[in-house]
């Protein structure tokens, strides 16, 4: 009796491991045909980058986070409905199929930004830039002055002195302790990025409360857009193994970069910060505020580092009114 519990039991966990690996081939599959077949990949002077463009008109060139990808924020331009204007969304180096070796400085990926642009035959561009896609976005600023029409900081690093005097203390310890190659292989494994996707979505709730914040999570789940929004920003966490090395290339650089003359900057800059985001220091974008020439910085009341989700109907006017006001 006992031996035949234990083979039905056995028999049972075969069964579910085989559909469970199925299960997991076939996502696999289909995230990387999403991935691939959305976006182009060009051989620039500085090497190879991967875009995609939606819509026509005045160039605005998008630069995504940390652990993101020319497909992190095309979720949030589809809801802006700017049809006039002409989005290149850019993975950066170490992301998705642009090599590592294409930049792996912040003032490499601005030159790849300039060579890509090059190859695309587009004289100038605003900047929109979230999270870790802000430094290269500043330095793109910086030594292409005459190519930026404008700058959206979106949550967006500074990393300046004064956003990390509160951190100075701990960085010197910060490159011993790196985790293990074992264990960032498994966290950034693609079979990981499956659990999480997974679980983000039948747990939405729980999630969105870690995201946005509880006060906002029953608003994103019963408005349509702001669902969707969440959803699809979800997905941009898939196949995290090619994402990998720009994550941890990020991770490097920000522990040896202490800001920009920002001063230097002589595009006109919107500034859009959570007063609630945990993950980029508020001194940072204000410092920025107050440093360059042409700027506008807002906080969003409520906002957290995933404002984007939670307060998109409040930042899509803000950066249509700015993109309006300052295309040529």
């Amino acid at each position: 009796m006992i031996t035949k519990m234990l083979k039905g039991i056995a028999v049972t966990a075969i069964v579910l491991m085989f559909a469970g690996t199925m299960a997991y081939v076939r996502w696999r599959n289909r995230q990387i045909e999403r991935v691939e077949s959305n976006s182009t990949v060009v051989e620039t002077t500085q090497g190879p980058v991967e875009y995609s463009i939606i819509g026509d008109g005045p160039a605005v060139l998008v630069l995504h986070g940390t652990l993101g990808g020319y497909d992190q924020l095309q979720p949030m331009v589809r809801l802006l409905n700017a049809g006039s204007y002409r989005f290149i969304f850019v993975s950066r180096p170490g992301y998705l199929r642009t090599p590592l070796s294409t930049g792996g400085g912040f003032e490499e990926q601005a030159d790849a930004y300039a060579a890509l642009l090059d190859e695309l035959g587009v004289d100038q561009v605003a900047v929109l830039a979230i999270s870790g896609g802000g430094p290269s976005a500043l330095q793109f600023a910086l030594r292409y002055p005459e190519r930026c029409w404008g700058m959206v900081m979106l949550s967006a690093n500074a990393d300046v002195e004064a956003g990390n005097a509160n951190r100075a203390s701990e960085r010197s310890g910060e490159s011993a302790r790196q985790p293990p190659r074992v264990v960032t292989n498994i966290v950034f494994s693609d079979l990981s990025s499956w659990v999480l996707v997974g679980a983000s979505k039948l747990l939405p709730r729980q999630f969105l409360t870690v995201l946005v914040g509880e006060e906002y999570v029953e608003e994103v789940l019963i408005d349509p857009a702001k669902r969707a929004l969440y959803t699809e920003s979800v997905d941009s966490l898939a196949l995290l193994s090619r994402r990998r090395a720009g994550a941890l290339n990020d991770g490097a650089q920000f522990l040896t970069f202490t800001g920009y003359p920002f001063q230097d900057v002589t595009a006109p800059m919107l500034i859009l910060h959570g007063a609630s985001d945990n993950a980029v220091n508020t001194a940072e974008p204000r410092h920025l505020d107050a440093t360059v020439p042409d700027s506008r910085f807002i906080e969003i009341e409520g906002g957290t580092h995933y404002m984007l989700i939670s307060h998109h109907d409040v930042l899509a006017p803000l950066i249509l009114d700015f993109l309006e006001a300052h295309a040529p």
